[in-house]
């Protein structure tokens, strides 16, 4: 069985270079001595989580420093590398892009309890757009949700329910929006018994 990284590579192979197939060598390097110490709830290496988000990038076509950026997406927030050392050891791109998730990954979504949030909601996505400043921002932040929440399980039943709720409200349809139905489709079922748990117990009777 081929490992994550043989997948992504073999996903990119016919359209980079030498020079960066080198720098996605780097970045698997980096990426694993950053997250070394690192395991997830599920007791997973860390490093795991990032390679997955980077192969569906990668599948994505979006180019050389957007599967690097994926790779590298959680080492400013989680190991508390500064972004000039991420800028200095890749490049201008990819750090561009790493500090645009980590900022992106700083919003907080708070639910609304008024019965009607649609205006609410809607402008928390648009915030999370103008904030992101490129598109490839948005789509590894919704490949990191994705896998994020078909590995929710080893978390508490409140933590569960919070991101299923921001996944469910805010992400699946800006994914939606993006044209991205397939994603959207799969993290509006992944969030769905998390937030509505007595409607799925009865649907899936």
């Amino acid at each position: 069985m081929k490992s994550l990284k043989q997948k992504i590579i073999q996903n990119l192979e016919n359209s980079i270079n030498e020079k960066e197939m080198d720098l996605l060598e780097k970045a698997f390097e980096f990426a694993e001595k950053s997250h070394s110490e690192q395991k997830r709830k599920s007791g997973e290496p860390f490093v795991n989580h990032p390679l997955r988000v980077a192969l569906t990038i990668s599948q994505m076509k979006l180019g050389i420093n957007a599967v690097i950026a994926s790779v590298l997406h959680d080492v400013v927030e989680d190991c508390e590398i500064p972004i000039s050392e991420i800028k200095s050891q890749f490049n201008d791109e990819v750090s561009f892009l790493v500090n645009g998730l980590t900022k992106v990954n700083k919003i907080k979504y708070t639910a609304c309890k008024k019965e009607d949030d649609t205006i609410e909601k809607e402008n928390f996505r648009n915030m999370i757009l103008a904030m992101a400043k490129d598109l490839r921002i948005i789509l590894i932040k919704l490949a990191d949700r994705l896998d994020n929440m078909k590995t929710l399980w080893p978390l508490g039943p409140k933590k569960k329910r919070k991101k299923s709720l921001e996944t469910l409200e805010i992400l699946a349809p800006l994914a939606y929006r993006l044209g991205m139905s397939d994603i959207g489709a799969q993290l509006e079922d992944l969030a769905f018994p998390y937030v509505y748990e007595k409607e799925y117990k009865l649907t899936k009777k």
